[in-house]
């Protein structure tokens, strides 16, 4: 009874996008085949959980949206996202609530605090974009072309009112010029 859950759960924390084949239907009946033993073992690894927990999924090019896997750790979350994603329309991080009576599974012994749920047991759902390396590309080409002509204006300030000592120097405010660039773009 249990052979079911236990294979499908060793397969899934060993390989890398494989669970876009599995059907949330799929996923139901496998769930079914859990035993209470190891039910009650799930739900003691999660009892000082809070009721309801804030979890993240990172999105890539290879990532499904509506997967099963999420993390307690944004910054887990981050880097599933950006790990092979090079388009920015793929480049997501999806975040939501989950009732701790929803969690199918937590694993934690890769460092990642993933959960298994149900994508419709997610609610709050919130997805924040992000840019992906080709759109940096591209914005840091702008940045650099835009810096180079601020600089010009910057050093001929400079020449006029220059700054004497302190940590504040040509060099800072260069530094500060290129960030500001890159916020504004």
């Amino acid at each position: 009874e249990n052979l079911q859950y236990e294979a499908f759960l060793s397969a899934y924390t060993s390989t890398d996008y494989g669970a876009m084949h599995i059907s949330e239907n799929v996923l139901k009946k496998i769930v079914k085949q859990k035993t209470k033993e190891k039910k009650e073992n799930t739900l003691k690894t999660i009892i000082n959980f809070p009721d309801t927990i804030h979890i993240y999924r990172g999105i890539g090019d290879k990532s499904q949206k509506n997967g099963f896997s999420y993390t307690l750790d944004p910054n887990v979350a981050r880097f599933f996202a950006f790990r092979h994603s090079i388009h920015a329309d793929e480049v997501c991080i999806i975040e939501g609530d989950v009732q701790k009576e929803q969690i199918i599974e937590y694993i934690d012994n890769r460092g990642e605090k993933e959960v298994i749920v149900l994508p419709d047991t997610v609610l709050n759902k919130q997805i924040t974009y992000y840019y992906g390396l080709e759109d940096m590309l591209c914005i840091y080409s702008k940045v650099i072309s835009i810096y180079q002509k601020q600089k010009v204006y910057l050093e001929k300030y400079l020449k006029r009112n220059p700054i004497i000592g302190g940590e504040h120097d040509q060099n800072h405010l260069l530094r500060v010029l290129i960030l500001c660039i890159f916020l504004a773009e």
